[in-house]
């Protein structure tokens, strides 16, 4: 009886809890600020945070690596390799993987979005003066007849 309302006590405290984060951050603000992170660490002299991202890949990669080695050889002679590792380090592996080239993929396209902005302002100064210079000769021709 006791632990079945302390279970209720504890959903509902953490019910409130998630309801008042997503009071307070939306998913869009969340997504800002590790974009923001993201390129506050490109802006760093430092070799670490620039690189933080391939080497946690790298990481990972060895580990399942590793982990497969270890089920191929452990695992054809006996059960000692937990199935809960294997499932850890592949959520390791899926999490980072995505990560990765998920957080490559947005800068590439961050990139080349400012990339053809510049080029779409350049294209609109550009036809903003050839309308200011045709309506200067339009006004100059008028002035003279």
């Amino acid at each position: 009886m006791e632990m079945d309302m302390l279970n209720k006590v504890t959903d509902l405290v953490d019910s409130a809890g998630k309801n008042a984060d997503n009071l307070t951050t939306s998913k869009e603000e969340v997504m800002q600020q590790v974009t923001t992170r993201h390129q506050t660490d490109m802006l760093s002299d430092s070799w670490l945070s620039k690189n933080i991202r391939p080497i946690a890949f790298i990481f990972a990669l060895t580990c399942q690596f590793f982990l497969l080695i270890a089920v191929v050889w452990l695992g054809a002679y006996d059960k000692s390799v937990d199935p809960w590792i294997i499932g850890q380090v592949g959520t390791l592996m899926i999490t980072t993987t995505s990560f990765y080239f998920n957080s490559r993929k947005g800068e590439k396209v961050a990139a080349t979005n400012a990339s053809a902005n510049m080029k779409m302002r350049e294209m609109e100064l550009k036809h903003e003066q050839k309308m200011s210079r045709k309506e200067f000769r339009k006004a100059k021709r008028d002035g003279n007849n």
